[in-house]
């Protein structure tokens, strides 16, 4: 019998809600996550690839107000949450949490509860693991 523990507010747009309420949104996390990111739809060197030569990152706002990342040597169509996962070799969860608990949002309960270790995962370029 398989045991899933379910968080029913952690989640990308619960996130998103609180996030906005303490004044930031998705470009506060491209800031904080992305080393070279400078603006929407400026291409910059990824952090997902440690041979990334060009300038092959971009971002873009999608139609509902939410930031889009593309690696075009990599993967395209990720949200912010997709690209942390892909940076810190998180599962998808963890990546929801690792948010959490570095902007402090205290109304939402992690999926591992308030670990410090997810926050200590260094970046894993691809081809590293």
């Amino acid at each position: 019998m398989l045991n899933f523990k379910i968080q029913d507010n952690l989640n990308l747009y619960n996130i998103r809600k609180s996030l906005n309420s303490k004044g930031y949104n998705d470009i506060d996390l491209c800031y904080y996550y992305m080393s070279g990111f400078k603006k929407v739809g400026e291409p910059f060197k990824s952090d997902l690839r440690f041979d990334d030569k060009n300038a092959s990152l971009n971002t873009i706002w999608t139609k509902d107000g939410n930031i889009q990342i593309s690696d075009f040597g990599y993967k395209t169509g990720l949200s912010i949450a997709e690209y942390i996962k892909e940076k810190y070799n998180l599962s998808y969860f963890e990546a929801l949490d690792k948010i959490v608990i570095d902007f402090n949002l205290d109304d939402i309960e992690p999926y591992n509860g308030r670990k410090t270790s997810i926050n200590k995962k260094s970046p894993l370029p691809l081809g590293l693991t």
